[in-house]
């Protein structure tokens, strides 16, 4: 985001995420039009157990995985599209590295925007009042 700024495209601050967030993103969009994975799939891929009723678990033997590796590729193309134009990395495509030091520091700035654990945003707060 700094990178970005000094190239003259500031970008807003990243509301709070955890990694589970990306596998979200990634079913949520696999889902939708242009891909419409079927979300039998999309649970294949996830590896979610809980789509088959115990009856299916025990006849339907088929794991999947030809449906997965073409959901993967379809995903793996779409952010290789979502990639390819220069102007898609904001600060630049070649980074310059960074000690442990500067990550450790980095990744302290950017988490202190984000809500503590057990504290709720204004929002939750407003609707429960």
């Amino acid at each position: 985001m700094e990178l970005a700024a000094l190239a003259g495209r500031p970008m807003s601050p990243m509301a709070h995420y955890v990694i589970h967030d990306l596998r979200a993103a990634g079913a949520t969009t696999l889902k939708l039009k242009p891909f419409k994975v079927p979300p039998h799939v999309v649970e294949y891929l996830l590896h979610h157990r809980s789509s088959k009723s115990d009856l299916a678990s025990r006849y339907q033997l088929d794991d999947g995985v030809d449906e997965v590796a073409d959901a993967l590729v379809l995903w793996n193309d779409h952010l290789d599209k979502l990639m390819e134009d220069e102007d898609s990395w904001p600060g630049g495509r070649h980074l310059q590295p960074m000690s442990k030091k500067e990550k450790e520091a980095r990744v302290t700035a950017l988490r202190a925007t984000w809500p503590k654990k057990g504290e709720k945003d204004d929002e939750e707060q407003d609707d429960t009042s």
